[in-house]
């Protein structure tokens, strides 16, 4: 009989202690992610800010909007978001009609951009100009969240990095 009341204590202990660890390292995911060794090419800032967007910290000053419907979105003005459905992705529209998509795989590295006109034309690019601009729309977009991420008061890095670090080398 005391050693199930010993034992229900150090489980309850064990859950709550994977509970505490679980929400640090998901409220601080934009900060480790910034912090994070990756391969060049890789992106886990986007990954991670997006993945965890409505819990990390967000500007109060910024224009940006976000969007927790389904998937994760911030959308930067009427014509420009950045969403996370499946696999990162960039959305422009113009007056025009015109769409163009900036595919992004799940390590937050560029893949194409796609451009879709009104009579429905797709013209799909692979270039490394396409590449520069995607990644120029990405810091636009997720610079001032990941600028405004507190350090954490137990910094677990090298768990996050030990979790992660893997799939972005």
């Amino acid at each position: 009989m005391s050693k199930k009341w010993v034992a229900l204590p150090v489980i309850l202990l064990a859950l709550w202690g994977c509970y505490v660890i679980n929400s640090n390292l998901v409220r601080h995911s934009g900060y480790y992610a910034q912090h994070l060794p990756h391969k060049k090419g890789t992106n886990p800032e986007l990954i991670f800010t997006l993945k965890h967007l409505y819990y990390l910290e967000k500007p109060n000053d910024s224009s940006l909007r976000y969007d927790y419907d389904g998937a994760n979105t911030i959308i930067v003005d009427e014509n420009y978001s950045l969403y996370n459905y499946k696999e990162p992705e960039i959305l422009l529209f113009n007056k025009e009609s015109i769409s163009t998509y900036y595919d992004f795989n799940n390590q937050g590295k560029f893949l194409f951009k796609e451009v879709i006109d009104n009579t429905n034309t797709i013209q799909h690019s692979e270039l490394s100009k396409s590449q520069e601009e995607a990644m120029a729309y990405v810091e636009r977009a997720i610079r001032p969240i990941l600028d405004v991420q507190p350090k954490p008061k137990h910094n677990l890095q090298w768990l996050f990095n030990l979790i992660h670090q893997g799939k972005f080398s």
